[in-house]
């Protein structure tokens, strides 16, 4: 059986080879007219490379509401199952356009994303997290480069369809993925996101989890849908391509490596209460798994679930089939511009982090702050949509700071300084 490369090393290699542009400066031209923008200022600038390995897919499309002007941002990540698909799909793709205009109308950039594909034939020895990886480069690339593309780094949303709404999942669910001590700029900027928005999505690419957890007992009746039928459906070859290489489902199962794979790619493990807000979308009506084992709702259904388990600040669903609806006639687009427009979390690069502690954190009663080589001036607790829920000037850091007062869930807590302004997370358990 062939040992296979631990993710870490992969993770190494791809962030040793990616080495970052001094300056971006983007071709633009007239937005095509198949958008059907209201804007006469838009514009677009088409196969931008933010990779080194394969710049034929690592590669954005950039939709920009004028060249004037820092504008909030929503990444769209195309599906197609990790082997298919372009970001060429915003031109091709009668919806995608509509998500360009909405956006580009209400004065929000929009970036489709590529990335590298999984070879359907094989073998393939990456698998899917080279496919996530680039997602999470691409983020980086564009949020260090920001102002050479007119982007409020501040304030960057996710959303994408199938393989790309995974993507987008596994983007927001994980904890920063940003390295400080990179000596590429890039792999320094943060990962994090104001909100997601994901349709026809996986809940996890652990498929392991689809057996024991997402189609288990999926009739009612202690039925499981086997990681044997799970292969059988998807085909043996795309389930080793998918890992980068397998010879059996028992080594996915029982091989150390395959285990800290399927971890590492897995949305619902990272998932936690203090991940960006979350709209799900399905339209899936498949009755058995075997109908569409990649986008049956139990999926969205699951992911909900568990979103609510370890109390997400806001998660909406619309599954149509079977009519789990919780969106109170809010679209995903509407969401995601609510969330984009009302962010006031700033992202900073990791390094440019200023010295500033709350602890604890997680809190139920009271917490302290202590932000060191300067004086705190003010303190604010917002919730996650900026309004300010209380506000102290001249603090004394050696008393606590009372929350009782506060439900249980996530804020954000804004520092002001005399020379530094900064905000932090803050869960109340």
């Amino acid at each position: 059986m062939r040992i296979l490369k631990p993710v870490i090393i992969l993770t190494f290699l791809i962030c040793l080879i990616t080495t970052a542009y001094s300056q971006v400066k983007p071709d633009y031209e007239i937005l095509a007219d198949s958008f059907n923008v209201s804007n006469p200022n838009a514009v677009q600038a088409i196969d931008i490379p933010y990779g080194e390995i394969d710049p034929s897919k690592q590669l954005f499309h950039l939709f920009l509401p004028d060249t004037v002007g820092t504008f909030p941002l929503v990444i769209f990540f195309h599906g197609g199952g990790f082997t298919d698909g372009s970001p060429g799909t915003v031109f091709q793709d009668s919806v995608r356009r509509e998500n360009v205009k909405y956006f580009l109308e209400n004065e929000v950039a929009f970036i489709s994303v590529g990335y590298r594909l999984i070879e359907k034939n094989g073998p393939d020895l990456d698998g899917v997290i080279k496919c996530l990886l680039d997602a999470k480069l691409g983020l980086q690339y564009i949020r260090h480069y920001a102002n050479d593309i007119h982007i409020d780094p501040n304030r960057i949303d996710l959303m994408g369809t199938s393989a790309g709404a995974g993507t987008s999942l596994w983007l927001g669910f994980r904890d920063d993925m940003a390295n400080p001590d990179s000596e590429n700029p890039v792999l320094r900027e943060s990962t994090r996101v104001s909100a997601v928005f994901a349709s026809g999505t996986q809940s996890t690419y652990d498929i392991y989890k689809w057996e024991t957890e997402i189609f288990n007992n999926f009739d009612g009746e202690g039925t499981s849908f086997t990681l044997d039928s799970i292969a059988e459906v998807m085909t043996t070859e795309s389930l080793s391509n998918f890992y980068g290489g397998l010879d059996s489902v028992y080594q996915l199962v029982h091989d150390p490596a395959m285990v800290e794979y399927r971890q590492e790619v897995d949305m619902l493990y990272h998932l936690s209460s203090d991940d960006p807000p979350l709209y799900l979308f399905s339209q899936n009506n498949a009755d058995h798994p075997s109908d569409d084992v990649l986008h049956h709702w139990y999926h969205s259904e699951e992911l909900y679930e568990v979103a609510l388990d370890v109390n997400l600040s806001e998660v909406k669903v619309e599954i149509l089939y079977p009519s789990i609806i919780t969106t109170d006639g809010e679209s995903g687009n509407e969401f995601i511009l609510r969330h984009i427009k009302t962010s006031s979390e700033t992202i900073l690069n990791v390094a440019d982090i200023p010295s500033v502690e709350i602890y604890p954190n997680p809190a139920s009663t009271h917490f302290f702050l202590n932000l060191m080589n300067d004086e705190i001036k003010k303190v604010e607790i917002l919730s996650l949509s900026g309004r300010i829920l209380s506000s102290k000037s001249n603090p004394d850091q050696t008393k606590p700071i009372p929350i009782s007062w506060l439900e249980t869930g996530v804020y954000l807590v804004k520092i002001t300084g005399i020379k530094t302004e900064t905000l932090r997370k803050l869960v109340i358990k």
